[in-house]
């Protein structure tokens, strides 16, 4: 199982951290826009490729099915056309434990496997002959061994515990949809929705009200973390409570991948990154600032 390096980092810093609150900088955390070399819509994101000390690169899925790699000399394009070639846009993506494949699920049914490490691109597309748009995509397991599960807009959870493969597909109908959910555990659950609400589930559901915006997506790493939304806007969580970050774009974001560093996708090809995570000096937010 790929081990999470940011995990490892704050463990060995937080005698740094308790050494130096009293000196840190007054300077909110900012992030930057990237060129990326499309202006289509980019709808999610995740690191793959990582090990130990490492998080890999940062993937980007988006319109008419082209994917990103954020690689040293920036964004490039590793493949067009989606997971058949046919230009369905992908939506969500998701990461295997071991970080060596990428699945990726979108419009009329599509769900791809992409191996990071050759570039081959498996269809484990229209289960069941379901060819909803599935709007989220996650993994567990390792590659060639993954348990998918797919969410399209009807509410419908598609699942399979044998890496995709076909005919190996069941369904499960709880009829709620959210844009955007993150778990570290069953009693560990994050998710966003419209109105700036932010839920949380551990032990009981409880809603925090941010903003009067849509979220479109929720990372949270050990108590901290950012959603991103509507209009350019992201909000950094620590020490128990939410506070805005800075950014130089209006576009809409919609996808979110914590690492190094922490990028954000949305509108019209834009992504942004941040270098600082959100439990390090720098940021105002663990301060309650």
């Amino acid at each position: 199982m790929m081990i999470n390096r940011r995990t490892a980092i704050k463990a060995a810093g937080t005698a740094f951290v308790s050494a130096t609150l009293a000196g840190r900088a007054a300077a909110e955390a900012e992030w930057r826009t990237e060129e990326t070399p499309t202006d289509g819509s980019l709808y999610d994101v995740a690191y793959a490729g990582g090990d130990a000390s490492t998080d890999g690169n940062a993937y980007a899925v988006g319109q008419e099915g082209v994917i990103l790699e954020r690689t040293e000399r920036g964004w490039e394009k590793v493949a067009d056309g989606g997971v058949t070639g046919d230009g369905r846009n992908l939506l969500s993506v998701d990461v295997t434990d071991d970080g060596e494949r990428l699945w990726f699920a979108g419009a009329s049914g599509a769900i791809g496997e992409y191996d990071v490490a050759t570039g081959n691109i498996n269809d484990r597309g229209e289960p069941q002959d379901n060819t909803n748009n599935f709007k989220s995509i996650a993994v567990t397991g390792e590659s060639g061994e993954a348990n998918v599960y797919a969410a399209d807009g009807s509410g419908s959870i598609s699942y399979s515990f044998n890496n995709g493969r076909s005919g190996t597909y069941d369904s499960a109908a709880p009829g709620h949809s959210l844009y955007g959910i993150d778990s570290d555990g069953s009693d560990d659950v994050w998710a966003v929705g419209g109105g700036g609400s932010v839920w949380r589930y551990n032990g009981a559901w409880r809603r925090t009200n941010i903003g009067n915006l849509s979220l479109r997506d929720i990372e949270i790493e050990d108590e901290s973390g950012y959603t991103v939304g509507e209009s350019g806007r992201v909000f950094e969580y620590a020490a128990g409570s939410w506070n805005e970050d800075t950014t130089d774009t209006g576009q809409n974001l919609k996808g979110l991948a914590l690492g190094s560093p922490n990028v954000a996708v949305g509108a019209s090809g834009i992504a942004i990154v941040n270098d600082v995570p959100a439990d390090t000096p720098g940021s105002m937010s663990e301060l309650g600032l």
